[in-house]
């Protein structure tokens, strides 16, 4: 039996959505080797907004200061947050210092960009909590503190139809456990790793981009 705790790619249905967000921050980003505010790069489907200490998903989620308390796709995301349209061009920006644990994770993101209008989950670096932070930015954080994660991961970006062209931007990953038990009883425990130089993967058959910038992962 194998319990991993990983950014992951895999195959599963896209899920549907109902509403539009709001306007994304104005800030210079980077995606896919190219530099601008996110409207310039493509994400022009607006942004919602995500806050655990902060929001509610009855919120409108379309400003910062009407966050959801889960990102769609996250365990426990209800009301406005399950029911929003998440289609190519929409980015999702999770507030700076503010922690999610293993009732709200693994987050399946099963919805795609496209190359002209790349989906963003990442953040904003004016919107931070400075009772955590203190003065300046800090990442906000995806913390199982060792617990089980329903589909044991952080982050599932789905390789199937789904998930294409999207960036992970800013995220820190803490409270990494994996173990395989393996035959003959022996067990084994991965060590996580850090990502912080940009990547991308793509398969031959189909171009399907995926972009992990600034990423932490750590025990």
């Amino acid at each position: 039996m194998v319990k991993c705790f990983i950014v992951m790619v895999s195959l599963l249905c896209p899920l549907s959505a109902l509403a539009a967000g709001g306007t994304c921050p104005s800030g210079t980003y980077s995606i896919q080797g190219a530099s601008g505010t996110l409207s310039a790069l493509g994400v022009t489907n607006g942004c919602y907004f995500v806050s655990s200490s902060l929001g509610a998903d009855t919120n409108t989620g379309t400003d910062e200061a009407h966050p959801w308390a889960h990102a769609p796709g996250m365990q426990g995301c209800s009301n406005n947050c399950s029911s929003a349209t998440i289609s190519a061009g929409t980015g999702i920006i999770l507030y700076g210092g503010d922690t999610w644990g293993a009732s709200s994770l693994g987050w399946l993101w099963a919805h795609s960009g496209s190359s002209s209008h790349p989906n963003y989950l990442g953040v904003d670096q004016t919107w931070y909590s400075s009772g955590v932070c203190g003065g300046s930015w800090c990442r906000p954080i995806l913390n199982p503190a060792g617990s089980s994660m329903t589909g044991s991961y952080y982050i599932f970006l789905n390789n199937g139809s789904t998930a294409i062209w999207t960036t992970v931007d800013n995220f820190e990953e803490t409270g990494w456990s994996c173990t395989a038990m393996e035959s003959g009883g022996v067990t084994r425990t991965q060590t996580p790793v850090v990502k912080s130089t940009p990547s991308e993967r793509t398969q031959a058959t189909e171009p399907r981009k995926w972009q992990i910038r600034g990423y932490t992962i750590a025990w």
